[in-house]
């Protein structure tokens, strides 16, 4: 007797067997999904896509944040300095005014006039004329002095001069040699 009359199906078609049989027929009752449509493939890539999503707004929304606080705070830290800085020139400036107000009060410095050497009219050899403030008349010798002890009282100070425009007297402390005319 053969395999079909044995199972009492026709040649052609398939043989029955019980469950549990031949892998020919597991095979065929439980077709293979392909892995990329499975279900628990499906839900893995979801899963990642939103996590990955997730981590991408979080950390794109935390690095904005991040860089606005951080111009923020460079701006006012930059506007705090120049402040700082604004008023370190400001108490500058009004020290050097209140110094040259200081000075111009002076009887001495008010009294200037042509008994300070003028340099104008004169020439020295390589073009150089020294400045001997001392050694020129007793009045210049003591405005020299008062430049001096200002200079001195003052670390912030390097020099102390007197211009009269009358004649072009000039007379500096420290003394410089000045050059020709």
């Amino acid at each position: 007797m053969s395999a079909s009359e044995k199972t009492g199906s026709s040649p052609d078609a398939p043989p029955k067997v019980p469950h549990g049989g031949s892998p020919q027929t597991t095979v065929r009752e439980h077709q293979r999904v392909p892995p990329l449509h499975s279900i628990k493939t499906r839900l893995v890539v979801a899963f990642v896509s939103l996590t990955l999503l997730s981590s991408v707004v979080i950390g794109g929304s935390v690095a904005l944040r991040v860089i606005s606080q951080t111009r923020s705070d460079y701006q006012e830290m930059v506007e705090q300095q120049l402040a700082i800085t604004n008023q370190a020139v400001n108490n500058y400036i009004d020290n050097i005014s209140y110094n040259t107000e200081m000075m111009a009060s002076l009887p001495l410095v008010r009294e200037a006039d042509t008994r300070i050497t003028t340099y104008v009219d004169k020439t020295g050899p390589g073009g150089s004329i020294p400045m001997l403030p001392l050694e020129g008349d007793p009045y210049q010798a003591d405005l020299y002095r008062v430049f001096e002890t200002f200079v001195t009282a003052h670390p912030a100070v390097f020099t102390a001069s007197l211009g009269v425009e009358e004649h072009g007297g000039f007379v500096q402390y420290p003394a410089r040699n000045r050059g020709d005319g």
